[in-house]
């Protein structure tokens, strides 16, 4: 188990996921409160994932999906609870609720690129949730080998284009979305 503090103090116990990933939980201490537990996804989450992401909202759902999701369907819970190969998926807990989620996907036309995609429940916002779970994507991924990592955005998405700015991303615009790249080779979470 890995524990990040304000303090930086980290530990770590490493596992595996049915999905090939080497990846460990990690505790988050939130500025504010509370500590979240952040662990790779498993089948016991699909429902509590239905009502996190009910919970979001559609406008909320739109930013995170950009596509519009009256209501979360089957199709987004089985590829969030029973990933593809190659993909990790996380999801970050208070207690036993749901406070946000992220994933990272393989692009299967280029080993060296990955996909990344993330959600926080409004009640823990702007308290370090989402930058945690944007590095600890980036460091499974710098551990599988990827070079770049790359996220998709509406480009009234204000929140995440500056979250992933000041983790030194590159943005451009591309068929009217936002467009983020980071190297994960010069990724280190003690530096960030």
């Amino acid at each position: 188990m890995e524990a990040v503090s304000k303090e930086g103090r980290v530990s770590t116990t490493t596992t595996t996921t049915p999905t090939g990933f080497a990846d460990s939980t990690v505790i988050v201490e939130l500025r504010g409160g509370p500590d979240v537990t952040l662990r790779p996804v498993t089948d016991t989450d699909r429902e509590p994932l239905r009502a996190y992401l009910e919970g979001l909202g559609p406008a909320a759902r739109y930013l995170r999906f950009l596509q519009a999701l009256p209501e979360v369907t089957d199709r987004i819970l089985d590829i969030l609870t029973t990933p593809p190969p190659g993909t990790l998926v996380l999801v970050a807990l208070d207690g036993d609720e749901i406070v946000g989620e992220a994933i990272l996907g393989a692009d299967h036309r280029d080993p060296g690129l990955a996909h990344i995609g993330y959600s926080v429940a409004e009640r823990v916002r702007r308290r370090g949730l989402g930058r945690a779970m944007v590095h600890r994507l980036l460091d499974v991924a710098r551990d599988r080998g990827v070079r770049t990592v790359r996220a998709e955005m509406a480009a009234g998405n204000r929140a995440s284009a500056a979250l992933l700015g000041s983790v030194g991303a590159r943005m451009r615009f591309e068929d009217g979305l936002i467009v983020a790249e980071m190297d994960c080779c010069h990724h280190d979470l003690a530096a960030a």
